[in-house]
């Protein structure tokens, strides 16, 4: 072909298509107050519909509201702290207006100083926008931060300022994501699951159709149309690639030049062993089973029964991630199929060694629930940063009663964490043992479960405490010969000791 090849798969929102209705719902959703999850696979265009969503909004206007669109990449940001998000969330609000610059005073009031500066700048907001000015956050990638972070705080104060905050008729969201994302919006204690969560998926017939005709303003061959929808499943990013490769070609498009493309494609492309890592024992499985037929199509009766009685109860959910990675097609929910055979074919060439190990190996993170005083807050929060290793590796999942949001009911919260959780650390302090609740209630049934085998108990000694013959006293404590945290020289060298103890139980219960 001649002239400027208009194919660009690396770039995100390159010859946008699709997502009509899914873009006027959430325009409509603006408007009543809605926030939203966007959830999808890599290369999905979960960038690309951010992107899109930016136009609209500055386009067609969100009446009668203003609406004020800010994309924040979280990727671009490297590194994440709760300083740097609200700094880089205040930034990108006030970005139009002559407002004084963001700084917090110290650790842990992040938030409030947020919510403070907004409020110096509103008058300012509300000159420039007029008093219906609405801020809406298109957050890409918000999971990226959940690893580099020590603790969920920072979502805590998202729903907060959605939710509670008195700027919460300026704010909404729309923040996308991967695995990852499912884990913030998911129903209970989750802290953003006041996001209303929606899908991609590949495109449609009549989608794939259009991207064509962008750079093949005839049309394709009907057969080289037909291998085309055959080798991608109609995923965006597939599709462009390809398209991409066969405009490079020149020349007639025909079904040998466009299996040359997608070689050509797969040569210079790794993305399929990234999308393979998102995948869990249970997408593992179902994908083995659809791509075991002679057309890639099951009835979720049949998978169901095919699947290891352990990964069945999964299913649902395994399905709906692998169809936003878009390598199903659930159009049909009862008899969902493979998508694409590039990603069929690559997976029996090259991913049956990983899908055995993943299958046989993957392990759950071990839920470790803390019960403390409130009066040791402050050793808490000292404390927690040293547990960040073992979040980062997906081995740990930790909760205390700060991740209760505001409405919840705090002690259902309290009583569903304590019974699910596989580790109980105990913070001993005198105040520990003086408080009804964390010694009569929260110990008493921390240690039935740990009498019952359900779950381990811990005492980590935080202050010097007198615990002769209290019921814990017979477990192993952490620092090792009972000395306390706080007496310790050096307190960073006392939490290590503690967190290297701690990982060595995690590493004992994933085996299990």
């Amino acid at each position: 072909m001649k002239g400027h090849n208009p194919y660009n798969c690396a770039i995100p929102g390159n010859l946008f298509v699709g997502y009509d209705r899914l873009r006027q719902e959430l325009l409509n959703g603006f408007r009543n107050g809605r926030s939203y999850a966007i959830l999808g696979g890599r290369r999905c265009g979960k960038t690309s519909l951010l992107k899109q969503l930016r136009t609209d909004l500055e386009t067609a206007g969100l009446a009668p509201l203003t609406p004020v669109p800010r994309l924040v990449d979280i990727q671009a940001l490297g590194r994440c702290t709760p300083q740097l998000l609200f700094h880089e969330l205040y930034r990108t609000i006030v970005q139009d207006v002559d407002a004084q610059p963001f700084h917090t005073r110290e650790e842990g009031r992040e938030y409030r100083d947020f919510l403070a500066a907004l409020g110096d700048a509103k008058a300012l907001l509300d000159k420039r926008y007029g008093r219906a000015w609405v801020v809406i956050l298109l957050i890409d990638e918000l999971d990226a931060a959940i690893s580099k972070l020590p603790d969920d705080q920072f979502f805590q104060n998202l729903r907060n300022l959605l939710m509670m905050s008195d700027f919460r008729n300026h704010f909404r969201v729309v923040a996308s994501g991967v695995n990852g994302m499912a884990k913030l919006i998911t129903s209970g204690c989750s802290p953003l699951n006041n996001l209303r969560n929606k899908y991609l998926s590949i495109l449609s017939i009549s989608q794939m159709h259009e991207l064509v005709l962008h750079g093949f303003q005839q049309g394709l061959d009907p057969d080289a149309e037909s291998l085309l929808l055959q080798l991608t499943g109609r995923h965006p990013y597939l599709v462009q690639g390809l398209l991409e490769k066969l405009y490079d070609a020149g020349g007639v498009p025909d079904r040998a030049k466009m299996q040359t493309a997608a070689g050509d494609f797969l040569r210079e492309h790794r993305d399929f062993t990234r999308w393979l890592e998102m995948f869990g024992s249970t997408e593992h499985g179902v994908y083995q089973l659809l791509s075991q037929t002679t057309d890639g199509r099951l009835h979720v009766r049949d998978l169901r029964f095919g699947l290891d009685p352990s990964l069945a109860p999964n299913l649902d959910d395994a399905l709906t991630v692998l169809s936003y990675h878009g390598v199903i097609d659930d159009s049909d929910p009862d008899r969902p199929c493979i998508a694409g055979a590039m990603f069929r074919d690559w997976y029996h060439a090259h991913g049956s060694r990983q899908v055995i190990q993943s299958a046989a190996q993957q392990l759950v993170a071990v839920r470790l629930f803390i019960s403390y005083s409130h009066k040791d807050d402050e050793l808490r929060r000292e404390f927690e940063p040293h547990l960040a290793p073992l979040k980062r590796q997906g081995f740990i999942e930790v909760w205390h009663d700060r991740r209760i949001s505001a409405g919840q009911a705090w002690e259902e919260a309290v009583d569903d964490n304590l019974e699910a959780a596989h580790m109980i650390l105990l913070l001993i302090s005198p105040e520990f043992v003086a408080s009804e609740y964390c010694y009569a209630r929260e110990m008493q049934r921390a240690l039935d479960r740990h009498n019952q085998k359900q779950a381990r108990v811990i005492p980590v000694i935080v202050r010097p405490t007198d615990w002769t013959g209290l019921p814990f006293s017979k477990l192993q404590a952490l620092p090792p010969d009972d000395k306390a945290v706080t007496t310790w020289p050096n307190r960073d060298s006392a939490w290590l000791t503690v967190a290297q103890g701690i990982r060595r139980v995690v590493e004992e219960l994933r085996k299990r």
